[in-house]
């Protein structure tokens, strides 16, 4: 392990790794020995003694931060708060069920995009599969420079609660493996058509059905069932990934602003 001086730190008992190989080997031997003179009931007794020993010292352990670590990695800035308002946005993600709450958001320049990526929490509406709980997404936020329709494309795969859809009219492509997979809908049908073109349609098959995507004014979002914190790299290059088939958008460069005109604040600090 290093340590912040980028020197190895020693973490160890002092034995070198031959003298803790040549313990280790003595204490299998010496447990052999011992249990072959033992009676079964207390062979099991510590067999059953190891075991609740092992998950007590698994318990202890410390858990792995999920924002801050894995953001200095990425190159971004790391906060549990939301202080750029992000849940106010006119998203319609931020409308389903209840108890939505936004957590673990990152935000920084990714390449040449300023992103926000975060999780997304709410309780279903009703029952899925018979299961009533929670639904958790991590999602990928940037902007582009020119407005879009409200466009919401989904894939079936999500198991989406009716109720939880976003109020919009839904729209189809003529693709029928596309249709039967994604649920697109859109409050002006003629504008989907238009970005629903057969480059972008094909990318996201092609991803296996693993993306949702929403378009509202000059925000987009890609969002995917909740990751691993180390995954997010993922997240943001698919970002990049369907900005490159959207010809119309064209990447923001400046600060992320919501539709309504509000400036939440860019990659950098809040705004007052």
């Amino acid at each position: 392990m290093l340590s912040p001086e980028g020197e190895a730190s020693d973490t160890s008992d002092g034995m070198n790794p031959w003298q803790r190989l040549l313990t280790l080997f003595g204490a299998v031997v010496l447990a052999v020995l011992v249990l072959r003179v033992l009676p079964g009931p207390v062979v099991l007794a510590l067999f059953v003694a190891g075991i609740a020993v092992a998950n007590h010292m698994l318990r202890r352990a410390p858990k792995r931060e999920i924002s801050g670590p894995a953001a200095e990695v990425l190159g971004l800035e790391a906060t549990a708060q939301d202080p750029f308002g992000i849940a106010a946005y006119p998203l319609s993600l931020f409308d389903r069920g209840s108890d939505g709450r936004l957590t673990d958001l990152m935000y920084g320049r990714w390449g040449a995009l300023d992103v926000k990526v975060f999780d997304y929490t709410y309780t279903s509406s009703v029952a899925v599969e018979g299961v009533l709980g929670d639904r958790a997404f991590t999602c990928a936020l940037t902007a582009a420079p020119l407005a879009s329709r409200h466009l919401v494309v989904e894939p079936e795969a999500f198991l989406t609660a009716g109720p939880d859809h976003p109020a919009l009219p839904e729209v189809t492509v003529g693709s029928e493996r596309f249709d039967r997979s994604y649920d697109a809908r859109c409050d002006d049908p003629g504008s989907a058509a238009a970005i629903l073109d057969d480059g972008l349609t094909s990318w996201l098959l092609e991803q296996g059905e693993r993306w949702g995507l929403e378009l509202h004014g000059r925000l987009v979002m890609l969002y995917a069932p909740k990751v691993l914190a180390d995954d997010r790299p993922t997240v943001l290059d698919a970002l990049k990934e369907l900005l490159d088939q959207i010809p119309a958008l064209e990447i923001e460069r400046n600060p992320l602003e919501a539709p309504s005109g509000s400036t939440p604040g860019g990659s950098g600090a809040p705004s007052d």
